[in-house]
């Protein structure tokens, strides 16, 4: 018989094993697609953006934060200020910087702290530029009467304020405002953000929002969407309107002729809560509009700035 065509037993295991060698180090040099994206999104560096990056006393800033997959919440600490930090619409996190009325000049470095999924955490440093803001000072002499409260004003101050503050610490963890926020009516600025205030020779709190002159029954308008969070009529403030926006921010509107919301009511940007009035501790006619957020006071003008383009 002839054989010259036969192929041997080892021949056949020789290719075999060729074969199947060929093969295993061709997947292995074939990376799947997916697992390489999410590797790289994963793996990729932090990166921190604070805007703007020198900011004026008393003023606000936005930061942002893109950062792997693996982090499951942020937030940072400013000198005893925390803040959490919330998803937006990128994948990243975002948040505000409120700075003090007496925060100290200088180069200020933020402490941002990064939950991991597997329930570790890591920290990370950022740094901005607080500048020197030079508030105006006023004087007033008023009658001894109206300076110094009465027993029964000063326990009706006191039971409101308690009432706010409460308030403040119940603020919806979502965000309600929207894309941004707006002046809630236009007219001249009486008083400034900040101004610090003496009365008949004493210090007095600085001027926590922006006093707008405006005839008596203008409306106002809410400068960004939100949940009405307390209505009613304070000693000081009279007339009053606060409006949660979430994430611990808040707008007020203070000496109101008349107010046209209510309690738990939901609110768009530029719906009209109320109409310019004089009540309250007020002198005549004007709004005054002030923003807090994260327990601080800030100036309003500051916040619409960051959304100019």
């Amino acid at each position: 018989m002839n054989n010259r065509h036969q192929v041997k037993p080892c021949q056949i295991i020789h290719q075999s094993w060729f074969f199947f060698v060929a093969i295993a180090v061709l997947l292995l040099l074939i990376k799947p697609v997916t697992a390489q994206a999410q590797s790289t999104a994963d793996t990729s560096p932090t990166q921190i953006s604070i805007s703007p990056m020198r900011v004026k006393q008393g003023d606000v800033a936005r930061i942002t934060v893109t950062c792997p997959l693996t982090v499951t919440a942020l937030s940072y600490d400013l000198h005893g200020i925390g803040a959490r930090l919330f998803k937006d619409t990128h994948g990243g996190y975002s948040g505000f910087i409120p700075v003090t009325m007496n925060h100290t000049p200088g180069p200020t470095n933020l402490v941002v702290t990064l939950q991991n999924a597997d329930n570790t955490t890591s920290t990370l440093n950022a740094s901005f530029e607080v500048l020197t803001k030079d508030f105006p000072v006023q004087h007033l002499t008023v009658d001894e009467s109206k300076s110094t409260l009465s027993e029964k004003n000063l326990a009706r101050h006191n039971n409101e304020r308690a009432l706010i503050l409460k308030m403040f610490r119940q603020s919806q963890p979502t965000q309600l405002w929207g894309k941004s926020f707006t002046q809630p009516l236009q007219g001249r600025i009486s008083t400034p953000f900040g101004v610090k205030r003496f009365i008949n020779k004493l210090p007095r709190n600085p001027h926590s929002g922006v006093d707008i002159a405006a005839p008596s029954g203008t409306p106002v308008k809410a400068s960004a969407a939100g949940i009405v969070s307390l209505t009613g009529e304070h000693f000081f403030a009279g007339k009053s309107v606060y409006i949660d926006h979430g994430q611990d921010i808040f707008s007020m509107y203070f000496h109101l002729d008349s107010i046209t919301v209510q309690n738990g009511q939901t609110v768009a940007r530029g719906d009209i809560i109320g109409r310019v009035g004089a009540t309250g501790r007020a002198t005549g006619p004007h709004l005054h509009w002030g923003v807090r957020m994260y327990d601080t006071a800030i100036n309003p003008f500051s916040l619409l700035t960051l959304f100019e383009e």
